[in-house]
């Protein structure tokens, strides 16, 4: 027999434990008999064991600061527990004032009632400090409430010792106490060092708080810290004392003083202030057993699910459904508490159904006991006696005796029968909660109510854990209903009801969604905390709301603790497998591990079945994962800093010597674990391979990633020479990825080329400083400041041509024709991105995709097509942009082709093709949101509300726009706002609204004043003169503006834009200026070689045809 205070094996027939002392067997109070200590039920007489009796196997564990239910031998670890600090007040005084035995007998009255009250709630009293206790929960043995069970458990004592004073005679001294509680984090366990040694100790701030909480609270209080609060606060009445600064911490805290545990506690606490997602199915059953059950047809609905499924949420949204209905309602809690309390759910039930906590009397209780109990049908005075003395109550002795068995069985069929005769008057509906909890004589009364509900109106639906199993359920005919996961997409709707009207970034929501495994209790909690550090939209900001994405939910810890803590053999094996990842391999494992084939074999069983992993693949080379990331997450945190260092170091050395080819395969996984190990060389090396190898894969953001952590871990070395040569390789290497992912006006951007910049200077590397100039070039374009970003393209030229390097002239010419082109200089332009284009080689050139962020060739030519759209050349445009697509897609390089198709989407819309616009758009939000471009897809989303709204949809248009305005902003561009103001301008304009227009051509004035995109300048005019036109026929002002517009436009030699603006003048005008505009419609027409299918020129050949009757074929 094992003994419940230090885990000795004794023999069978030893009373006491010889290593300790306990005692081993409780002696029942009916017959006498002895059970095995934490037996519930007698094994003579069958009669309940009472909780005075079971609370002898805890006797030696409270006192000695262990927990029964664990190994004595305690590994340090770090843990979430609540901390509560008991002093006794005035005990100085007293040691003064009384006899030292009488003092020594009033310390251990007190001692012992604060360890009775501890024990009930399953704390352990780490030491004794004089007068003082410092008592712990969650520690050696995690509960999912065990804040909860703190507070209850200080609560109890309160009463404890008001009953206690009480009782003691006059002369003796009353007895008073103050409490502080705090949760957090500490490291618990066997702490030892060179001299010292301390068993079940705890270390950290938790304990030192709570002691400093009970300074400041008064006489018979508890004080709790706002952590504290926060886990316990829908539960208890707690009256605020206001916000104080506590010693040793940093910042002011709120206080709160706990007055008293709330009625029906836990249950309208838990009301849901979110509408269910993903249970429509299992609702729709549960409406569907109703309909039976009101039929006559009683059902039984048992629902089984992890914590945290929804269980109780999905039961509560029944049931009120229900409210409109004859139905009434039975709910039964069981209680973590008491699992040893013969048939405390329906004790309960029974104090709430008969309201007996309202009368103060007991002979209004008995009475109404009687008038409740005595109508049922073969009810004897004697099983109303047995009600009463099951809700404590004091009865005469019953006119028979009856053997405890008997007595048993009586009360189960007097509950039986009071359960079932509310069936008889409507449809009940009778839920038992937590069903896992139950005691044993709980579980026989369901199990005799279930085989009496066929035929009657009650549908009993029953609440547990998957672990939870009895007899009488393998039986029972009913309806088995488990509660699957949420998807990805439940669990992104609940995680955006959580948020509400808060802002967060997509990316932090999908990264809520992969941790919680949707699991909505993890995924609610999870959320919530990602919106305490939600403070304002920032880069920095997202990194915060990323970091706590990647903390453990205060609320969740004891949970997760607790499935830890309940593992028998395989808790350290889960903290290595937690280090090895959230996907981790067995042969790895295996090799980190040492242990046996055996062993590992029986300890990842034990994972498996406790549902912590799932295996992929077969047994020698499976690989196994965690279910959710946030129980890896628990394992991991659990360890000591010092331990997952050391671990990490063995794990990096194992697959560096024994796995050669993980190591090839995912260099990024040895980098993370050289990287925890604090080994930066191996790490640098690693996380720069992973880089290259993702970046080759146009796995853009990953690459980026990687190459950050190579930075960072290349920082923690000394500052030399070759230290910056290295910096200046990986700057570089991020600053091509940041292009991609970032956008190029990125603020990274800058801050990454800019100190490529510093470094090429300081080491003289010509070469890296051409490639730091250049993505500093293109930082300046997209934010708009084109006329720097000009001068930096003519450097690069003088660079390369005075290198003489045609790889560079490639790489100088391309971003200067780019440049050219949205300053208006199209000729000059055209010439550069030609130029750049002899200057491919698709061999030679074919790795500048990978140095470069882009592919040369596909921009250049996307870039060339709509040039030559302005320039007049339409079909040369759509020729030109077909071949940058079909290159981007042969190259299968992502950001290339959102490049190529967005420009393409551009294309379209000047040629006024709304059906194509749409197309190419929709193909750069998806090329966008697929990898991760946040340019592209916002430039999309712009021409794609451009095209919804010509094809007809004006308001969903203008608000697609607006959004893609947004988008773009947000990666900090600023170059194409203007061109995005416009397409909406136009827009709102065709809705009717021509002022809102010109307000928005304003905005842009001032843009294109400042950045200097004058590419769109003669249509800013010529847009300006049309909307004022629609208001004023014939304005003047509207005139010049167009006549501005064509002029301009003319100058630039945009020849697209100089037709649009001739015709809108034409349209406009009368007489003599009619005449004049017509003339210089027709030589414009007739310079024209080609785009006569476009809108604009299939109008200009009908107006000229119209008032000429000239031959405008072509």
């Amino acid at each position: 027999m094992q003994c419940p205070g230090c885990a000795r094996s004794n023999p069978e027939t030893a009373r006491f434990c010889s290593q300790c002392g306990a005692r081993l067997h409780l002696a029942c109070e009916s017959c006498g008999s002895e059970s095995p200590a934490g037996s519930r039920f007698c094994g003579g007489c069958g009669a309940p064991l009472s909780d005075s009796l079971n609370a002898q196997r805890l006797d030696h564990s409270t006192s000695t600061g262990t927990s029964g239910a664990t190994n004595h031998d305690q590994r340090p670890e770090r843990r979430q527990v609540t901390a509560l600090f008991i002093d006794m007040i005035g005990s100085t005084d007293l040691s003064v004032q009384l006899d030292e035995e009488e003092f020594r007998d009033i310390i251990f009255s007190y001692r012992d009632t604060c360890a009775s009250a501890v024990r009930r709630f399953d704390g352990t009293i780490i030491r004794y400090i004089g007068d003082g206790l410092l008592v712990c929960f969650g520690f050696p043995v995690a509960h999912e409430d065990d804040p909860v069970r703190a507070v209850r458990a200080a609560l109890s004592l309160l009463n404890d010792m008001r009953q206690l004073n009480s009782q003691e005679s006059s002369s003796k001294p009353l007895i008073h106490v103050r409490m502080g509680m705090h949760t957090g984090i500490v490291i618990a366990g066997d702490l030892r060092s060179s001299g010292t040694f301390e068993t079940m100790g705890i270390l950290g701030d938790t304990p030192n708080i709570a002691s400093r909480l009970q300074q400041m609270a008064p006489a018979d209080t508890l004080v709790i810290s706002e952590t504290t609060a926060r886990l316990v606060g829908s539960l208890f009445e707690l009256q605020s004392l206001g916000s104080h600064q506590i010693r040793g911490t940093q910042g002011a805290t709120n206080l709160y003083q706990v007055v008293a545990e709330k009625l029906d506690p836990g249950h309208d606490a838990l009301r849901a202030v979110h509408p269910m997602v993903g249970r429509g199915q299992e609702l729709a059953l549960l409406h569907d057993r109703f309909t039976q059950t009101i039929n006559g047809e009683g059902q039984l609905v048992l629902i089984a699910a992890e914590a945290g499924a929804g269980k109780t949420r999905l039961v509560r949204e029944f049931k009120e459904a229900l409210a409109g209905t004859k139905a009434s309602s039975v709910t039964c809690y069981c209680s973590a508490y008491n699992q040893s309390s013969a048939l405390y759910p329906i004790v309960e039930l029974i104090r709430r159904a008969l309201n007996l906590d309202s009368l103060g009397a007991v002979e209004d209780k008995l009475a109404r006991i009687e008038e409740v109990f005595a109508g049922l049908e073969s009810v004897t005075a004697d099983a109303v006696g047995l009600i009463a003395e099951l809700l404590e109550l004091p009865v005469s002795s019953p006119k028979h005796e009856l053997a405890p068995s008997q007595r048993r069985e009586l009360l189960l069929d007097v509950l039986t029968h009071w359960l079932l005769r509310q069936s008889e008057q409507q449809p009940v509906l009778f839920i038992v909660e937590d069903l896992h909890w139950a005691d044993a004589s709980t579980s026989s009364l369901l199990a005799r109510l279930i085989q009496r509900i066929s035929a009657r109106q009650v549908m009993a639906i029953f609440t547990f854990r998957p672990e939870f199993k009895a007899e009488w359920m393998l039986e029972a005919h009913g309806t088995r209903l488990g509660l699957r996961r949420l998807s990805p997409i439940e669990a992104r709707i609940l995680v955006k009801q959580v948020v509400g009207a808060a802002i967060i970034p997509t990316d932090v929501i999908e990264l809520v969604v992969t941790k919680t495994g949707g699991i909505p209790l993890f995924i609610e909690e999870l959320t919530k905390t990602v919106l305490e550090g939600n403070v304002s939209a920032s880069s920095e900001n997202d990194l915060r709301l990323a970091s706590a994405v990647d903390s453990i939910p205060s609320t969740l810890r004891g949970s997760l603790a607790a499935r830890l803590d309940r593992l028998k053999v395989a808790k350290p094996l889960a903290q290595i497998a937690a280090t090895l990842g959230r996907v981790f391999d067995r042969q790895v494992l295996s090799a980190v591990t040492g242990e046996s084939e055996a062993a590992l074999h029986d300890q990842l069983a034990e994972l498996l079945r406790d549902d912590f992993l799932q295996q992929h693949g077969v047994l020698g080379h499976a690989k196994y994962s965690f279910r959710h990331a946030l129980i890896q997450d628990a394992a991991y945190d659990s360890l000591l800093k010092s331990e997952r260092q050391a671990l990490h170091r063995k794990i990096a050395e194992v697959l560096s010597s024994q796995f050669p080819t993980v190591v090839a395969a995912t260099p990024e996984v040895v980098a993370q674990h050289y990287t925890a190990a604090n080994l930066n060389e191996p790490a640098i090396l690693h996380w720069e391979a992973a880089g290259k190898k993702a970046a080759e894969r146009s796995a853009n953001v990953e690459a980026a990633s990687h190459f950050a952590s190579a930075l960072a871990a290349l920082r923690r070395l000394p500052d030399t020479v070759e230290r910056a040569r290295r910096e200046l390789s990986l700057e570089i290497d991020r600053g091509s990825q940041l292009l991609a992912t970032k956008g190029n006006a990125a603020p990274e951007v800058e801050t990454v080329f800019s100190r490529a910049c510093e470094l090429s200077e300081r080491l003289g590397e010509h070469h890296m400083l051409f490639r730091a100039l250049y993505g500093l070039m293109m930082f300046c374009i997209v934010r708009g400041q084109l006329e720097k970003a000009n001068a930096l393209g003519v450097r690069l030229v003088e660079r390369a041509e005075l290198a003489n390097d045609r790889d560079l002239l490639l790489q100088a010419k391309r971003p200067l024709g780019l440049t050219l082109f949205y300053l208006g200089q199209f000729a000059v332009a055209k010439t550069a991105l030609e130029e750049a284009l002899r200057l491919y080689d698709p061999d030679r050139h074919h790795h500048h995709r990978f140095e470069y962020g882009s592919d040369p060739a596909v921009l250049a030519q996307c870039n060339l097509a709509w040039t030559e759209w302005f320039m007049g050349l339409a079909d040369s445009a759509v020729a030109d942009s077909a071949r940058a697509i079909d290159r981007a897609v042969q190259l299968d390089h992502p950001h290339s082709l959102g490049f190529a198709v967005s420009f393409e989407a551009s294309i379209r819309q000047a040629r006024g093709e709304a059906v194509e616009a749409l197309e190419a758009a929709e193909r750069a939000i998806n090329v966008g949101r697929k990898y991760r471009f946040p340019y592209w897809s916002a430039w999309g989303q712009m021409l794609r509300g451009w095209a919804v709204g010509k094809l007809g949809d004006l308001r969903e248009g203008a608000a697609e726009i607006e959004q893609g305005l947004a988008d773009y902003r947000a990666t900090g561009a600023e170059l194409m706002r203007p061109y995005g103001l416009m397409l909406l301008a136009e827009t709102v304009a065709a809705a009717g609204d021509a002022q809102h227009a010109l307000h928005l051509l304003d905005e842009v004035g001032v843009t294109i004043s400042t950045n200097k995109t004058l590419f769109c300048e003669p249509e800013l005019h010529r847009l300006r003169g049309e909307f004022i036109l629609a208001g004023n026929r014939g304005s003047p002002k509207a005139l010049d503006l167009i006549r501005r517009a064509a002029d301009l436009a003319h100058g630039m030699g945009a020849q697209a834009l100089e037709l649009r603006a001739i015709l809108s003048l034409a349209s406009a005008t009368q007489g003599a200026e009619r005449a004049a505009t017509l003339e210089r419609l027709g030589r414009l027409y007739g310079q024209m070689a080609e785009g006569f299918g476009t809108a604009d020129m299939i109008s200009a050949a009908r107006l000229l045809s119209l008032n000429t009757g000239q031959n405008t074929d072509a």
